[in-house]
C-alpha cells in the first residue's frame, strides 16, 4: 500500500483532493493491489484482439480468432482482493463455400490474499463459468456449460523474482481437463523481463524505449473446447503458436502487432461414442503448421 499513500499525498500536496481526483486515486489503488497476482510487470485491464491463420494446405482452411477480457479488481478493508473477470471469444472457420462460428463467453470470479504465516506468499482462486457453443446454441442449451478451477501460489524471492505454482481443472466437453502450473516472474533489468506460467504462456520481453516501444518473443499454448448443434458432438481447438511481438504504448494505451507460427492443432471435431478419434469433416480437419498473424489493443497500468 505504500504506491497508494505515495499517490495520496501528491495530490493533497497539488490541491488536487477532488471527487475526481478521489476517483483516479481509487482506481490506481484497485489496479496496483491487484497486479502483484499477474506474472507480468504491469496490470492488464482491458484488452482485443484479432488474430488471423491461413493453412498453406490445398483445402486452405481460413481461422480468425477475436477475443476480448476483461478484469475489475475490488479491494477489501483487509487488503484482499476479489477480482471479477469476463472473456469473450468468437473463432469462424472458412473453407472453400462452407463457414462455422465458435464462441464461448466465461465469468471467472476470484479471490486474492496473502498468508497470514508468511507475507511473502500470495494465494489466487478462481471459479469459472463458461459457455462454449457453436453458431446454433444460445445461452439456454444448458450442454453447453462448463464448470472449472484454478488457483495459483506466488512466492517473492526478491523484489525483481517470483516464482508460482497451481492448478488449472476444467470440465471440457471431452472430459475433465487438469494442468499443473509453473510460473515466474524475473525482472531482469530495468528493461528486460522474463514472465509467464507454463504450459500456457511465456513470454520474453524487452522495452527499446521505456514507456513507448516494446518488442518480445513469446510462446502460448491454450485447450478449449465447443459444443456443436449435433447432441452428444463436439469441437475440440488446440491452440500453441511462436509468436514475435511489436509493441507501442502511449500513457497507458499499448497497440500491439504478432507474427508467428501456429504449429498446434486447428478446431476438430468429435463425438461421444468415440472420443479419441476426429470425425472427418473439411473444416474441423485438425490442420496444423501455418503461419498467424494478431493486432490488438490493450489497456494496461505499470506496477
Amino acid at each position: 500500500m505504500a504506491h497508494n499513500i505515495f499517490f495520496w499525498n501528491l495530490m493533497v500536496k497539488f490541491g488536487y483532493c477532488t471527487v475526481k481526483s478521489f476517483i483516479f486515486f481509487l482506481f490506481i489503488s484497485l489496479a496496483i493491489a491487484c497486479s502483484e497476482s499477474n506474472a507480468q510487470y504491469y496490470t492488464e485491464l482491458f484488452s482485443l484482439n484479432q488474430q488471423s491463420y491461413l493453412s498453406q494446405s490445398p483445402s486452405s482452411l481460413q481461422l480468425n480468432n477475436m477475443a476480448c477480457n476483461a478484469v475489475i479488481p475490488i479491494v477489501l478493508k483487509n487488503g484482499d482482493v476479489f477480482l471479477i473477470r469476463n472473456s469473450f471469444e468468437q473463432i469462424v472457420l472458412q473453407q472453400s463455400v462452407a463457414e462455422e462460428k465458435l464462441w464461448s463467453f466465461a465469468l471467472p470470479l476470484g479471490y486474492q490474499w496473502t498468508s497470514k504465516k508468511r507475507s511473502n506468499l500470495r494465494w489466487l482462486s478462481l471459479v469459472i463459468p463458461k459457455w462454449a457453443g457453436g453458431n446454433h446454441r444460445s445461452f439456454s442449451d444448458a450442454s453447453g456449460w462448463q464448470y472449472g478451477i484454478y488457483t495459483l501460489a506466488t512466492w517473492t524471492k526478491s523484489p525483481t523474482f517470483k516464482y508460482k505454482v497451481g492448478i488449472y481443472v476444467n470440465q471440457e466437453f471431452f472430459g475433465t481437463f487438469f494442468v499443473p502450473l509453473v510460473g515466474l516472474d524475473w525482472k531482469v533489468n530495468e528493461r528486460f523481463q522474463i514472465f509467464g506460467t507454463l504450459p500456457n504462456s511465456m513470454k520474453l520481453h524487452y522495452q527499446l524505449k521505456p514507456n513507448r516501444w516494446n518488442i518480445a518473443l513469446a510462446y502460448r499454448s491454450m485447450t478449449r473446447s465447443f459444443r456443436n448443434e449435433i447432441p452428444d458432438h463436439w469441437v475440440r481447438y488446440n491452440e500453441m503458436a511462436i509468436k514475435a511481438l511489436l509493441e507501442f504504448q502511449f500513457k497507458q494505451s499499448v497497440l500491439f502487432a504478432e507474427w508467428g507460427y501456429f504449429f498446434g492443432k486447428s478446431p476438430r471435431f468429435f463425438d461421444q461414442m468415440n472420443p479419441e478419434v476426429s470425425l472427418m469433416n473439411p473444416i474441423y480437419s485438425g490442420q496444423s503448421n501455418f503461419w498467424m498473424f494478431n493486432v490488438g489493443y490493450a489497456f494496461r497500468l505499470n506496477q
